[in-house]
C-alpha cells in the first residue's frame, strides 16, 4: 500500500469528488478523529493527508463543498445515503 520511496499510496478514490467531501467532511465534524494529542485537525490539514492518502486532488474543496450544499438544499446526501443502506444490507445479514 506505501510503496517505498514514492511519496503516494497504492489507493485511488474511485467515486465523484463532491462524494469524497461529503464523506470525510461528514467524518471531521462529528470530531471522529483527533490529532495525537487529543486536540482538534483542521480541515484543511485533515483533508490535504485524505487526498494525499487516496490521491486525489481537488484544488479548491471549500467551494466544491458549497456548491454540494447548495445543489442538495432539498434532498439529502446520495452517496451518504447509499453508504447507510450498505451497512444495513451488512448488519441484516449478521456479518
Amino acid at each position: 500500500m506505501f510503496p517505498a520511496n514514492s511519496g503516494f499510496t497504492h489507493l485511488k478514490w474511485n467515486r465523484d469528488k463532491i462524494e469524497f467531501i461529503e464523506l470525510f467532511i461528514s467524518v471531521h465534524e462529528s470530531k471522529a478523529v483527533v490529532g495525537a494529542n487529543d486536540k482538534p485537525v483542521t480541515k484543511k490539514d485533515y483533508m490535504a493527508l485524505l487526498m494525499w492518502f487516496f490521491n486525489i486532488q481537488i484544488a479548491h474543496w471549500h467551494g466544491s463543498l458549497s456548491y454540494g450544499k447548495d445543489r442538495k438544499v432539498k434532498r439529502e446526501s446520495e452517496y451518504l445515503k447509499e453508504l447507510v443502506a450498505t451497512y444495513n444490507r451488512i448488519a441484516n445479514k449478521g456479518i
